[in-house]
């Protein structure tokens, strides 16, 4: 188990590390909505639902 004094040395990185992980999460909740949104009125063929690799990259022995 590591020291008291261990902890303390690094509990300000700790402090911070949970700051910006807890601001990443309230960024992914309160905009996550929108940036769906913002995505499916693009309606890119490479970020829709239905899309399959296979029906649009062609291969070596099918030409596109």
């Amino acid at each position: 188990m590591p020291s008291k004094v261990a902890v303390q040395a690094h509990y300000s990185e700790l402090e911070a590390l949970t700051g910006h992980v807890r601001s990443s999460a309230m960024v992914l909740t309160e905009h996550l909505s929108d940036w769906i949104d913002a995505v499916q009125q693009d309606d890119l063929l490479s970020l829709h639902p239905s899309w399959q690799a296979s029906s649009v990259i062609a291969t070596p022995s099918s030409p596109a």
